[in-house]
């Protein structure tokens, strides 16, 4: 374990590592309440690495800015900017971010005599969009009549250059902080900083801000309501609203594009609703509509997703007869379907017959088999299919080395752990948290509590912040360690940090009780999930007959049994043998022959 933290301590590095545009309080002003945005490139990157493994997007982002705008072509001269202004321009190109700050206080005269949209448009155009930023930053809080005045084409500017650089986290923070809602801004501006909310998870935001627009008598376009209708799509349970949009968009004589059907067809997806997926596409395809790729590898999701491989190869004949060719994320949709099925090895051919198409299978493809075959007790398997792809030229991304670290780790492999752990220091991948949480879970045993601390404190001191899932596993490692007070207060910690408990967090805790037999304490947990809307699941009531076991607390047994033979608790066959195993060290014979009587019935 020495070894291994040694090489994870190695690989990792701050995920904020570079210079951090925040808002400047400066001295004149008396805004000391408006919160700093520390954010840069790197932490918005940091952001979606923390992630579970996900298949490539099959949706195509819409392209708000696809080039910079009219004043790119005056890069050479920049001449849209007085003499005052390229003074101004040289002098902020020339300053490190870290000075910026005193420099624009020193400078505020200066400064309030450009033009300061000209200003900004210059420093993009010359590759200092945090720069840009930072003045754009220093103009807000040092707004009012007598000085500077934020106004309409400030703001403007300032959104298409975060939109441009896929800058959403920043942009959803900052335009939070600015009542864009109050100002006239054009509609593209107010769709960037929609799709900034929709990409950040900002959802009840977004929707505000659209009803704002049309309040205002804005014309919305098409790429508003695409994102519109990608909000209600991770939203969830909004099928009424996306059916009310497309039905705005169709007396508004919008056509839709592969953007808007893929969207809604994803939107289906999520909410397992096949019926209205196979519809909307029937009935897309009735009215003339051909469907692109981008279409086609929505609805593979949708019945991958679901398991049904069978209709994925389907649609994959339909492509081929339309003459709509099949891309490396359409492999990807399938593959991902045949191995939800858990059908592993057709899902590994596919590899091949990508190979034989022309088509490279990337990190994703390997990624969904590796993982398969690590669910599947194949861990050989998986690591000779690791081996192949990097022989093969396909380089493996923080996900696969999660997906290897993760499987390794279940079988306590340190020193296989300790040859990856090496190979992404060689290939340049920094771990993540998910990196971090594979470590500490890999920790949940006893005698080894010790590291599980040691490991908690080297991920936060490398800038990683636990989330719920932090949390989830550290219950768990500890409840593992038979450190069941650690866990507790573990929860405690989680509750504290704002963050939601959710099934698995209270089935965590539901163990490390079951460890000491602290049957109260379990009870307790039952009540609160079932307070906040939780409902136990089967793994749930097991525990709690492991923990009454442990107790011997017979009566808490026989509650629990009443509650499965009254129908009240479906009688799975793990929580059927469970009640053996509780019965057993009870030796409560009548409960082991009743509780094996029912899995016989179900046997047969």
């Amino acid at each position: 374990m020495d070894s291994l933290l040694q090489h994870l301590l190695h690989l990792s590095t701050p995920p904020n590592t570079t210079h951090k545009p925040m808002f400047i309080n400066s001295p004149q002003t008396n805004k000391s309440n408006f919160p700093s945005l520390h954010s840069s490139v790197d932490s918005t990157l940091q952001q979606h690495q923390d992630t579970q493994l996900q298949k490539p997007a099959s949706v195509s982002v819409p392209q708000f800015e696809n080039s910079k705008y009219e004043a790119q072509s005056q890069v050479g001269s920049l001449d849209f900017l007085s003499r005052k202004g390229k003074f101004m321009l040289n002098s902020i190109v020339e300053q490190p971010l870290s000075n910026l700050n005193a420099f624009f206080d020193s400078a505020k005269f200066e400064l309030l005599e450009v033009d300061l949209v000209s200003l900004l448009k210059g420093l993009d155009i010359l590759g200092n969009w945090e720069k840009a930023l930072l003045l754009f930053e220093w103009i807000v809080l040092n707004s009012n009549p007598e000085a500077t005045k934020l106004d309409n084409h400030v703001i403007e500017l300032m959104v298409r250059i975060l939109g441009r650089e896929s800058q959403h986290s920043i942009a959803a923070k900052l335009f939070d902080e600015i009542p864009v809602e109050e100002y006239s801004l054009d509609v593209r501006a107010y769709t960037t900083i929609l799709h900034a909310y929709s990409r950040t998870g900002k959802y009840e935001r977004a929707i505000a801000l659209f009803e704002t627009m049309k309040e205002k008598g804005l014309f919305l376009t098409l790429v508003t309501y695409n994102v519109m209708l990608d909000v209600f799509g991770k939203m969830g349970r909004s099928w009424d609203k996306i059916v009310e949009l497309l039905d705005e968009m169709r007396s508004k004589g919008l056509e839709f594009d592969e953007f808007t059907c893929s969207t809604v067809i994803s939107a289906c997806g999520r909410e397992g609703r096949l019926e209205e997926a196979t519809k909307f596409f029937t009935g897309l395809k009735s009215q003339g509509y051909v469907p692109g790729t981008v279409t086609y590898n929505s609805l593979l999701q949708v019945f991958g997703k679901a398991g049904i491989y069978s209709e994925s190869l389907s649609i994959l004949k339909e492509m081929e007869e339309n003459n709509c060719p099949p891309d490396s994320v359409t492999y990807n949709e399938l593959v991902a379907a045949y191995v939800r099925a858990g059908f592993y090895e057709e899902g590994a051919a596919l590899i091949d017959t990508m190979a034989h198409k022309g088509i490279m299978p990337n990190a994703v493809t390997y990624t969904t088999v590796i993982n398969a075959y690590g669910r599947a007790g194949k861990e050989e398997k998986a690591l000779s299919l690791f081996h192949q792809m990097k022989t093969l030229g396909c380089v493996p991304n923080v996900c696969t080395y999660n997906a290897v670290l993760g499987m390794l780790g279940k079988k306590s492999w340190s020193e296989e752990m300790t040859e990856i752990l090496c190979d992404m220091k060689s290939n340049g991948c920094a771990p993540n948290r998910i990196t971090w949480n594979t470590m500490l879970a890999m920790c949940g045993n006893n005698g080894m509590h010790k590291y599980v601390n040691r490991i908690f404190r080297e991920m936060k001191s490398c800038g990683f912040e636990p989330d719920r899932d932090t949390f989830n596993t550290l219950i768990s490692a500890y409840g593992r360690c038979g450190l069941g007070i650690d866990a507790t207060k573990m929860y405690e910690e989680m509750i504290t940090a704002g963050f939601t408990p959710c099934v698995a967090t209270y089935n965590a805790l539901l163990n490390a009780l079951a460890r000491r037999g602290d049957w109260k304490a379990a009870e307790a947990v039952i009540v609160d999930m079932k307070i906040k809307g939780f409902k136990p699941s089967e793994t749930s009531y097991s525990l709690m007959l492991h923990c009454y076991a442990k107790g011997r607390n017979v009566k808490g047994i026989e509650e629990i049994e009443n509650e499965v033979y009254d129908g009240h608790i479906f009688p799975s066959w793990i929580l059927l043998r469970t009640l053996i195993l509780a019965n057993s060290k009870c030796r409560a014979l009548t409960g082991m022959e009743r509780a094996f009587q029912g899995i016989t019935t179900e046997w047969v």
